[in-house]
């Protein structure tokens, strides 16, 4: 069988750190540089790993237009129920698998910070990397669930043990959210398999490629037809669970408490790593095999998608925390993801998936930038800053660009994806047929205004923060800051790499790989609409 069909190396990412954590845990806990060493060693083999998958991944296989799986590896699990350990990549999952790998490594040369109980951070937040892998490369519905939830586990311990003093109440409040959302997946899942029985599947069938190939199921929840409630009722239970992680309006509050209250070590792979998984879902799941009940609440979501890019920039606006802040400028822009899927078109579908891995790396330059200056201030408040610009001349330069990139400057990361969604909302009616005259006065054309509007609010906000951190007279109490650190540069470098890099090429980098597998997520939508 050929390497592009069947391989174990997959299943290599999840073992690699749940092995690779056994002997890290023998060593003694006072030996602090091995035990980072050792940590950062076993980081990088992930990834190493992971390039070597992205290097056997045959990136234009002839088939991928009818959602080709490749390195793909199945065993039986619970056959009685349909759940069998399915592992596969395709153009839509193997980019995502590397930005999470790249990021963890990153979260790990953040670590370096973490002075106690070193050892149970690093296995900890392997064993996050682990999860969100898993439920990226997961093809079996109730295996996705399964790396779903436990990725809350560790998620909830990295919060508690190593953020600021009300790091447990937000640690809880995450877990709750978090919980919350897999129970719904997990309910979801369970009625689509009772689902797969009245659609003739002896046993019932939970395989995502099996199901995706099956044309009576495919044809299962047409409107009119008597499993129409049941594919609503699917689409909304798997729906309000992956919106906990986007995270989308109004499944949101954890996200301002989580990054307030954790180290930025722990929150730069936590939080991107749970949109990413929301994004993967919603266009995996509810896009490819609930295709009608996606063109009936399109606009619903495309809805949601504006309410969180101007309700994330309005709150952002009032924040005196910089933290806080973040929280919801990240809301923010995970609407313009949520704007871009909902539109139904190539461009915006791309666009979408450009803004999540943009937001998954601006996201941890913003978030460290923070850090950085929390560990001299003692604070986030932002009325108690200012000056820092002649306090920290070197670390001013970085965050100048750090700042550009959160508010979506030409030429960094953030500026493809609202940009490509925007336009292809303004632009086209999303996948259904009208007069180009009309378009301007659309609904959808009317949204994407809206979301330009949040552009505007973003640089304004953004702005405001940058004036009230570096600029005016500088503070007394900040002339003891440092320069920057080696290990914080050792953060920073790759941040703003992949930040102009992701933003001067995002048609090679992103693009055009994910583009195979937009073309492959829209067809159920236009077989639905008959095109």
């Amino acid at each position: 069988m050929s390497i592009y069909a069947s391989s174990s190396i997959l299943t290599c990412l999840i073992a690699l750190p749940l092995i690779g954590s056994l002997p890290l845990a023998l060593l003694p806990s006072s030996r602090i540089g091995l035990i980072r060493t050792a940590a950062l060693m076993l980081l990088t083999g992930m990834l190493a790993t992971g390039i070597a998958a992205a290097y056997l991944f045959n990136w234009f296989a002839a088939d991928i237009h009818h959602r080709a799986m490749q390195l793909q590896q199945q065993v039986g699990l619970l056959p009685s129920i349909g759940m069998y350990y399915h592992v596969g990549v395709d153009n839509l999952s193997m980019p995502l698998v590397l930005l999470v790998l790249a990021l963890a490594v990153i979260a790990g040369l953040a670590g370096l910070e973490i002075q106690q109980e070193a050892k149970r951070f690093y296995i900890l937040l392997m064993f996050l990397a682990a999860a969100a892998i898993g439920a990226l490369i997961s093809l079996d519905l109730m295996l996705f669930a399964v790396f779903v939830q436990l990725g809350v586990i560790p998620s909830y311990f990295l919060i508690a043990l190593w953020g600021k003093q009300r790091s447990q109440t937000a640690a809880m409040k995450f877990a709750l959210f978090q919980s919350l959302g897999s129970a719904l997946i997990f309910v979801g899942v369970m009625v689509l398999f009772v689902a797969t029985r009245k659609a003739g599947i002896e046993h019932g069938c939970l395989d995502l490629p099996l199901l995706l190939h099956n044309a009576k199921f495919m044809s299962l929840f047409r409107p009119g037809d008597a499993g129409a409630d049941w594919g609503e009722l699917i689409f909304f239970l798997i729906f309000a669970g992956l919106a906990t992680r986007l995270p989308t309006l109004p499944l949101h509050l954890w996200i301002p408490d989580t990054l307030a209250e954790g180290t930025a070590s722990v929150t730069m792979l936590l939080i991107p790593a749970n949109a990413i998984i929301g994004t993967y879902g919603i266009l995996r799941i509810l896009l490819g095999l609930l295709p009608y009940q996606f063109l009936v609440n399109h606009l619903l979501l495309a809805l949601l998608g504006v309410a969180g890019i101007i309700y994330g920039g309005l709150c952002a606006l009032a924040q005196t925390d910089l933290k806080r802040l973040l929280g919801y400028w990240a809301i923010s822009q995970a609407g313009y993801v949520l704007l871009g899927i909902a539109m139904l078109n190539t461009l915006t579908l791309e666009g979408a998936l450009t803004q999540i891995t943009g937001l998954s790396v601006a996201m941890g330059l913003t978030l460290w930038m923070a850090q950085i200056i929390e560990h001299r201030a003692h604070h986030c408040d932002l009325n108690r800053m200012g000056g820092l610009a002649r306090q920290m001349p070197g670390f001013f330069g970085a965050s100048a660009l750090g700042m550009a990139t959160a508010l979506g400057m030409p030429g960094l990361c953030l500026f493809a994806g609202p940009m490509m969604i925007i336009l292809g909302a303004i632009g086209s009616h999303g996948m259904f047929a009208g007069p180009s005259a009309a378009a301007i006065w659309s609904l959808p054309a009317i949204m994407g205004g809206a979301a330009a509007a949040g552009m505007v609010l973003t640089t304004a906000y953004m702005l405001w923060t940058f004036e009230r951190i570096y600029l005016g007279s500088p503070k007394p109490e900040f002339h003891h800051f440092s320069p920057l650190l080696p290990a914080e540069r050792l953060v920073l470098l790759p941040l703003i790499a992949g930040a102009i890099i992701l933003g001067v090429l995002p048609g090679i980098l992103l693009i055009k790989p994910f583009s195979p597998a937009v073309m492959a997520l829209l067809e159920p939508i236009r077989q639905a609409l008959g095109h």
